[in-house]
């Protein structure tokens, strides 16, 4: 009986800490190091262990199968598909492979429970969360920022707004263990909804993971955090407390809006890289807007500059700059994005799924992260309750 809590124990630590780097998206590829070796680790036992659950490993082989059937279009350039920016297909597939087959790992070593896969995912709110606000009060306090990016990949963090409040002064923006407020607010909302599908009670937790999504100050972030929040907020029960943000809710939005209206004042280059994008893409040919480009395509006029590694030669700072939502059309064109809304409120039934889920593509996420394929098979494995 030890010897099997001891190793459901361990499991359990290397499972949290794969998940816990595969999420750190601005390492780079220097995770795969580790999150190599522990994922063979967590495979070596579940085989040992002989209990090896159906239903993972046909999600494993029909999402990798899936994959790789969407990219061949690109690989054999038939229209309006396309391979036109050097992207090779081994890189994609693999890159999917290892992700899918890091994530199936855990979902194998859990064997379906999901107390335990709610524990792993609190756990990684709590870190990233307590990250964020030690970040938030040491800088507002001290104005001395923690960068841990900084000691791992010489890059620093862009917690700068460009503007200030009276009274309150400077305006800094908390990253937390991530490049930017708005890639740390994007990898908040996918553990705040793996969390919310997994249980639905509002508590603590999911609050302050919330309010720190705002507090980020990213333009983007407000508005999806704020829109999730008033849903939340019609939706708790009817306290004193309800009663009083009730009374205090115009001045708390009339106030986020100012800041966020402070924050795109201080960046119009900011907004122009974004309306790049959007011209970029509805210049394309119908077909290119309805079907997309492809796995291993991308816009044709953005094609060279994304070869050279230079698209803000061309006015853009990123493909997924605008959100998840754009950066699927360019793939997979906006019926795609159409087809793989539909198909999602067609298997989630509840009202708070289906709202994350468009507030996700919102997120500056991208479809290939580590973070979006975990989520991805956490509500193909768990059941909707």
């Amino acid at each position: 009986m030890y010897i099997r809590k001891s190793s459901s124990s361990f499991l359990f630590y290397m499972s949290f800490l794969l998940v816990f780097i595969g999420f750190i998206e601005n390492l780079g590829t220097s995770r795969y190091m580790i999150m190599l070796p522990l994922s063979f680790i967590l495979l070596l036992f579940v085989i040992y262990d002989g209990s090896i659950n159906k239903r993972a490993i046909r999600i494993w082989f029909l999402f990798t199968f899936f994959s790789l059937l969407i990219a061949l279009p690109s690989f054999y350039n038939i229209y309006p598909h396309k391979n036109n920016f050097g992207y090779t297909f081994d890189s994609y597939f693999f890159g999917i492979l290892f992700k899918s087959t890091c994530t199936v790992c855990v979902l194998l070593s859990f064997k379906g429970d999901k107390k335990r896969m709610l524990q792993l995912i609190n756990i990684l709110l709590i870190i990233n969360v307590s990250f964020f606000f030690v970040q938030f009060f040491t800088v507002y306090l001290t104005s001395y920022y923690i960068d841990p990016l900084y000691f791992f990949t010489g890059e620093r963090q862009r917690y700068f707004s460009n503007f200030s409040l009276p009274i309150l002064g400077v305006i800094y923006r908390p990253t937390g263990l991530y490049e930017e407020p708005s890639t740390y607010s994007a990898f908040i909302l996918l553990l705040i909804a793996s969390k919310i599908y997994l249980d639905k009670s509002i508590d603590v937790l999911l609050k302050v993971s919330l309010g720190s999504i705002i507090l980020s100050f990213s333009v983007a972030s407000i508005i999806y955090g704020m829109l999730f929040a008033f849903l939340l907020f019609l939706k708790s029960k009817g306290t004193y407390l309800k009663h009083i943000l009730s009374v205090f809710l115009p001045v708390i939005v009339v106030f986020v809006i100012y800041i966020a209206l402070s924050r795109v004042n201080s960046v119009d280059s900011a907004t122009s890289l974004r309306n790049n994008l959007f011209i970029y893409f509805f210049e394309q040919s119908k077909l290119e807007v309805l079907f997309g480009n492809g796995m291993l395509g991308i816009i044709p006029s953005l094609s060279d500059y994304m070869s050279s590694g230079n698209l803000w030669g061309a006015g853009v700072a990123a493909l997924n700059d605008n959100g998840l939502w754009l950066f699927l059309a360019i793939k997979i064109g906006l019926l795609g994005l159409i087809l793989a809304v539909f198909l999602f409120f067609k298997n989630k039934k509840n009202t708070i799924n289906r709202v994350i889920f468009i507030l996700i593509l919102m997120t500056k996420i991208s479809f290939m992260y580590f973070g979006f394929i975990f989520y991805l098979f956490l509500i193909l494995y768990y059941k909707e309750d």
